[in-house]
């Protein structure tokens, strides 16, 4: 009989931390086997994709190591694509970093912190629960050290070239869309097709009753049961770079992101009455663009211009957090 099959998923930068954790499981796990998945190999051939394939059809557990370093690794989205359509979701773990979140759905399912070591040490017992593995000692001291490492692996702010791959797949590349629900509340996620770990979530809901935003003028709510107000996760391989606000109304038929309440500053430095505004070039626009949904089957542009909301150009918004002609007024 095969020894059974543990895979640590990682990228090159955080070649000895996962050393450490695979020495940590090679010691819990004695009669497993464990091994390290390197991620980002652009010179794979097709013959050793294929390879990896067949790897992952026989893993047991598969961690994938969530850190800064992994931002842009496209084999991350090849993995967990692969196995979410073609395995027990449950088999699937993710260890990250403080400051970062795994993608969705393993953010609400098996998620764990790595520099809290009391989750992980749950870690290890639901890992021994999927092995079906008698429990043996924990090693505390390397499972401390293990946490206290993780620290360093923080994330670092979004650059201005994952703002241009954004902006490409939200106007250009496919797109599919799921719900999924878990106690009772559903989580909506839009996956990109084209790029595995470019993802969308809509994460939380909470009822805002009838009030009457200046740019929701007119909208009808007799359907329902008011407005809710959304938070909408832009995600690069679990790590959030963005988080957009969106309104909806008529029992969650039509949701809009919340326009930036925005100034004109003239020549001699005064402020202009404030207004509502989309900018044209921000990732608010554009993820409303491919996940808003409008009266009468309109566009984010339509409804802009049925409720007064004013479109503008203001370059690099998302890369500097910085409006050039018009300043943020919330």
């Amino acid at each position: 009989m095969s020894r059974r099959l543990i895979v640590i998923s990682h990228s090159r930068e955080d070649f000895e931390y996962q050393h450490e954790l695979r020495n940590l499981l090679k010691d819990f796990f004695p009669r497993v086997e464990v091994e390290s998945l390197l991620l980002s190999r652009p010179d794979f051939t097709w013959n050793e994709t294929v390879t990896l394939f067949k790897k992952l059809d026989k893993v047991a557990v598969y961690i994938l190591i969530v850190t800064n370093n992994q931002l842009d690794e496209f084999w991350t989205g090849l993995e967990i694509g692969y196995l979410l359509n073609n395995s027990e979701k449950h088999k699937i773990r993710c260890l990250y970093c403080p400051g970062l979140a795994p993608p969705s759905p393993l953010d609400i399912y098996q998620a764990t912190m790595l520099a809290d070591a009391d989750k992980m040490s749950k870690f290890l017992m639901e890992t021994a629960t999927l092995l079906d593995f008698e429990i043996s000692t924990i090693d505390d001291e390397m499972l401390r050290e293990i946490a206290e490492e993780a620290p360093k692996l923080i994330t670092a702010p979004a650059r201005s070239h994952q703002y241009d791959r954004w902006q490409h797949h939200l106007w250009e590349s496919r797109w599919a869309e799921e719900s999924i629900f878990v106690q009772g509340r559903e989580y909506r996620i839009w996956t990109c097709l084209d790029d595995l770990s470019f993802q969308i979530v809509r994460i939380f809901r909470e009822s805002l009753g009838y009030i009457d935003p200046c740019w929701a003028k007119g909208l009808n709510t007799d359907g329902g049961n008011g407005f809710f107000r959304y938070s909408v996760n832009l995600n690069i391989s679990g790590m959030t770079i963005q988080q957009v606000e969106f309104y909806a109304w008529d029992n969650s038929t039509y949701f809009a992101p919340v326009p930036d309440k925005c100034f004109e500053i003239d020549e001699l430095g005064s402020r202009s009455e404030p207004f509502y505004c989309y900018n044209f070039d921000s990732l608010k626009f554009s993820v409303g663009h491919l996940i808003g949904r409008y009266p009468h089957m309109g566009s984010i542009s339509i409804f802009a211009q049925q409720q007064n909301i004013r479109l503008a150009h203001i370059e690099n918004t998302d890369a500097s957090h910085n409006l050039n002609d018009s300043t943020n007024a919330e």
